[in-house]
C-alpha cells in the first residue's frame, strides 16, 4: 500500500476486483495461445521425425540392396578361386515374401564364421539365412507369417540348444 499512498493512487473495491478479473482473463488468454502454439510445434516434430524415420528406412532399404549385390558379387568371384561350390545367397525379396518374422540367432564380422553357423543350421533341416547390415552378418533362421508361428519355433530352438538365449524374433528385414 506504501506505493499506491506515495503515488496518490487509490482504488476502490469494484475497481481492484474488475482489474483481478482482466489479469485472470488476460493469463488464461495468453495459456490458451501458448497450448495452441505448443500443439502446433507438438504436430510439426512428430511430422518431422516420421519424415527423417521415412527416409531412414528408404536409406537401409538401399543400403541392403547394395550389400546383397556385394556379397552376391564377392561370392561368385571368390567361389572358383577357393575351388568350391558358390555358396547360397539369400535373396531377400523373394525371403520376405514367404513370411513377415525371422529369427535372429546370432551376429558375425566374418562371412566364414556365418556360412558356419548356416551349415549348422542346414545340418538341423533349418533354413538360414545372412542378412548384411553394415560391418555385421546377422544369421537369421527361417521366414514366418506370423510371430506366433516365430515364437514357437525359436521356444523349441532354445530348448534344443541350438538358438542362444538372446536369439529373438525381428520384422524380416526390407
Amino acid at each position: 500500500m506504501a506505493f499506491l499512498e506515495r503515488h496518490r493512487i487509490t482504488l476502490r473495491l469494484d475497481q481492484l476486483l474488475m482489474l483481478t478479473i482482466v489479469f485472470i482473463v488476460l493469463g488464461a488468454v495468453a495459456f490458451g495461445l501458448g497450448m495452441e502454439s505448443g500443439r502446433h510445434l507438438t504436430v510439426k516434430a512428430l511430422t518431422t521425425a516420421a519424415k527423417r524415420a521415412e527416409a531412414k528406412q528408404a536409406e537401409e532399404k538401399k543400403s541392403l540392396e547394395k550389400a546383397l549385390v556385394t556379397v552376391e558379387v564377392e561370392a561368385v568371384q571368390a567361389a572358383p578361386a577357393a575351388g568350391r561350390a558358390i555358396p547360397a545367397v539369400i535373396d531377400l525379396k523373394n525371403q520376405a515374401e514367404n513370411g513377415k518374422y525371422t529369427i535372429q540367432l546370432v551376429t558375425y564380422l566374418t562371412r566364414q564364421s556365418a556360412e558356419q553357423q548356416i551349415q549348422r543350421l542346414k545340418n538341423q533341416g533349418l533354413e538360414g539365412f545372412v542378412v548384411p547390415r553394415g560391418q555385421y552378418l546377422l544369421v537369421c533362421v527361417n521366414a514366418f507369417e506370423t510371430r506366433n508361428e516365430a515364437s514357437r519355433l525359436l521356444t523349441e530352438l532354445k530348448s534344443k540348444g541350438i538358438a542362444p538365449s538372446d536369439a529373438y524374433i525381428r520384422a524380416f528385414p526390407a
